[in-house]
């Protein structure tokens, strides 16, 4: 009987264990499931996209250029709590509207700076871009800083997302193309919107 015990108790302890091991597994990114990730700019709050990310690893983003499909990776956890996802679009075109084409709004040039290029490249999960001086290039990065807007979401760009709740509102500054101030406005809204 006492062998019948601790087998009981070794196994309760085992699943107990199982448990805990599969809630620190949760899916990080389960509350935008069926919901809608927005990003605007941080001063002006123009709408810059909606994102709606599907748990079989695809999405549909909507930008002023119109609606883009895809998939994405999901990176490791950071010890901050977020995840990086990153988004590759299923195709490299971005047709957008003549009356609706402005150019990105990029922060200002140091002086000595005004014919640099916007450079962004990905490793480990982490997109980084900024200006860079086309005459200092490779052949190879000069074609990659020479990449529209399409053709660096179809090559992927990744971005952190935290772990929100639905009607969450906040500021991200940790974003490889930051609007406004270094950052962009990003909502949680409930459904597809």
């Amino acid at each position: 009987m006492l062998v019948a015990v601790g087998a009981g108790t070794a196994v309760a302890a085992l699943l107990v264990s199982a448990l805990r091991i599969r809630a620190d597994e949760a899916d990080p990114l389960e509350n935008y499931y069926g919901n809608t990730l927005v990003c605007a700019a941080a001063q002006t709050g123009n709408d810059l996209c909606h994102l709606w990310l599907k748990r079989d690893g695809t999405f549909i983003n909507f930008d002023r250029s119109g609606g883009h499909a895809g998939h994405y990776k999901v990176g490791p956890k950071r010890p901050d709590g977020k995840v990086p996802v990153c988004q590759y679009w299923d195709t490299p075109n971005m047709v957008v509207p003549k009356e609706l084409d402005t150019p990105m709004q990029m922060p200002p040039s140091r002086p000595g700076e005004e014919n640099y290029v916007l450079m962004c490249k990905t490793e480990n999960y982490r997109t980084t871009c900024g200006r860079v001086d086309p005459a200092r290039l490779s052949s190879d990065d000069r074609r990659i800083a020479g990449r529209s807007m399409g053709e660096r979401f179809h090559a992927g760009m990744c971005y952190p997302l935290g772990p929100h709740a639905v009607g969450d509102i906040w500021f991200e500054a940790d974003d490889p193309l930051p609007g406004q101030l270094g950052k962009d406005k990003v909502m949680l809204l409930p459904g597809h919107r």
